[in-house]
C-alpha cells in the first residue's frame, strides 16, 4: 500500500509547534491528531491539554496525494511536530507521509527525511469528553488585536512577588462589556491586591466567565503574530479564543463561592457521602440509605445542606452546614431561651428562624475546608434529638433527623 502524503505548510508547522510548547512537556492529555470529517474536508489538528482546554488548528492544504479514502484520523507523536517545523525552516517546505506499518516520514524541500513511530490509537489516549463550541450563540463576543490581548493577559500572569508557591493561584476571569475587554485576578483573600487590565475592544454583549488562563495566554504569546486578529467568545460553558489560523475552547471554572462549594462537593465525596446540588450555590448531603422506592434504589431522608459564602474579595470565605429542625415554629419566649442556651452551650451551633422554620447551623473557615467532612459527621450527631426538644417548646412540627451513619470513618469523635 502506497503511503499518504500530506503537504502542510511551513507556517502550518509553525503553529503547530506554538500549540506544543504553549502546552509544554507535560501538557498534553492526548497525543496530537490530524482529524477530517466525515466527507473528508475541513481537516484539522487537534489537541487536549491536561487543564482540559482543546486547540485546533486548521490544515489547509491538500489533503493528500495518495490517500485511503476512509482515513479520518491521524496520531502523531509531539516529537514528529517538531521535527518538521525544523526542517520546513531550513528547507522551506516539509510533508508528511503516513505508512501503513505504523511509521510517519517527514520529507524537507531539499530531500532531507525523518522517520519515526506512530502511537498506536489505544497508547495515551484519553475517553474524557473535550469541551465543544455550544451551538447557540455567544453570550458576548469581543475581536481585538494579539499584540494588545497578550499584554493584557501577561499582566494577569504575573505572581506576586513573595508569595508562597503552595498556595493556589486565583481563577482568572474574562469580561466583555461595553467597547473593553477586561482580564481580573483577585488575590486579596491572600492579603494582597486585585487587579483588572482593560483594553478597548471592537465588542457587543456583556458577559463574564472564570477559566483556565494559562494555555490560552501562552498560545496567544507562542503561536500568534502580533498583528493577528483575535476572536473572545463568552458563552455559558466556555470561553473560545479564535485567530485564523488556531482556536482555543477554555471550559467555565467556577468562582468566588461557587468554587469552594465545588471544592467541599470533591472532599464530601472523596470522603463517601453521597451528594445532591440542589443550585450553583447549595447542595445536599445524603448516606446511609434508610429506604427503597418502586425500583429498589435506595435513599436517606437527609436536610443536611451546605452552602458557601463569600461577603467581599478579602474574605476567604466559610462553608456553613445546616438543617431545619422543625417547621411551622411559633415564636415564644421558651423557644427563644431555648436558642440562646443552644448558642451559650459552646457547641459551635446557630440558630435562627427563617419563614416559620428553625433552623440549626455551623460554619467552617475556609482555610480548614479539610476538616468538612468530619464536621459534617459531628454536626448531624450533634442535632440528633434538637427537634423534639425544640418542637416541643415552639408547638412545631417536628421533621425526622437521621444520623449521618457511614458516610465518614467511625474514629471520629464527638467534639
Amino acid at each position: 500500500m502506497r503511503p499518504e502524503v500530506y503537504h502542510v505548510s511551513a507556517d502550518e508547522w509553525e503553529v503547530l509547534c506554538g500549540v506544543i510548547d504553549a502546552m509544554g512537556p507535560d501538557g498534553l492529555a492526548n497525543v496530537p491528531y490530524l482529524a477530517f470529517s466525515g466527507s473528508g474536508t475541513d481537516p484539522k489538528w487537534h489537541f487536549t491539554s491536561a487543564d482540559g482546554t482543546v486547540v485546533s488548528v486548521s490544515h489547509d492544504r491538500d489533503i493528500a496525494l495518495h490517500g485511503v479514502p476512509d482515513l479520518r484520523l491521524i496520531l502523531v507523536p509531539s516529537a514528529l511536530i517538531r521535527h518538521a517545523h525544523l526542517l520546513a525552516h531550513t528547507e522551506e517546505t516539509c510533508d508528511l507521509l503516513i505508512d501503513s506499518d505504523g511509521y510517519a516520514r517527514l520529507i524537507g524541500g531539499r530531500g532531507s527525511d525523518v522517520v519515526i513511530d506512530r502511537p498506536a490509537p489505544d497508547v495515551w489516549w484519553s475517553d474524557d469528553q473535550p469541551p465543544f463550541v455550544p451551538e447557540l450563540g455567544p453570550l458576548a463576543e469581543a475581536v481585538v488585536e494579539a499584540g494588545a490581548l497578550c499584554r493584557a493577559m501577561v499582566a494577569v500572569s504575573v505572581w506576586p512577588p513573595g508569595t508562597d508557591e503552595a498556595v493556589e493561584a486565583p481563577v482568572v476571569q474574562v469580561e466583555v462589556d461595553g467597547d473593553r475587554l477586561a482580564f481580573g485576578i483577585n488575590w486579596r483573600p491572600h492579603g494582597l491586591y486585585r487587579l483588572t487590565n482593560r483594553i478597548p475592544a471592537h465588542a457587543q454583549g456583556s458577559a463574564s466567565i472564570g477559566y483556565r488562563h494559562e494555555l490560552v495566554e501562552r498560545l496567544v504569546t507562542l503561536a500568534t503574530r502580533p498583528d493577528e486578529v483575535v476572536t473572545v467568545r463568552i458563552y455559558g460553558s466556555c470561553v473560545v479564543f479564535e485567530t485564523d489560523r488556531w482556536m482555543a475552547i477554555a471550559e467555565q471554572v467556577e468562582t468566588g463561592a461557587a468554587r469552594l462549594l465545588v471544592a467541599a462537593a470533591d472532599l464530601l465525596e472523596g470522603s463517601g457521602f453521597r451528594i445532591s446540588w440542589r443550585s450553583r450555590s447549595a447542595l445536599v448531603v445524603a448516606d446511609s440509605p434508610v429506604f427503597a422506592d418502586n425500583t429498589g434504589v435506595a435513599y436517606e431522608l437527609s436536610s443536611t445542606r451546605i452552602e458557601a459564602f463569600i461577603l467581599d474579595d478579602g474574605d476567604p470565605g466559610v462553608v456553613r452546614i445546616s438543617t431545619v429542625l422543625v417547621e411551622d415554629v411559633g415564636d415564644s419566649p421558651e423557644l427563644r431561651s431555648r436558642m440562646d442556651d443552644l448558642a451559650a452551650a459552646g457547641a459551635g451551633l446557630s440558630t435562627w428562624l427563617d419563614e416559620g422554620r428553625l433552623v440549626v447551623a455551623c460554619d467552617l473557615e475556609s482555610g480548614r475546608l479539610a476538616e468538612l467532612p468530619s464536621l459534617v459527621d459531628r454536626f448531624r450527631r450533634r442535632v440528633e434529638g434538637l427537634d423534639v426538644l425544640f418542637a416541643d417548646a415552639a408547638g412545631a412540627v417536628q421533621l425526622e433527623l437521621l444520623p449521618s451513619g457511614d458516610g465518614v470513618s467511625p474514629e471520629v469523635e464527638d467534639a
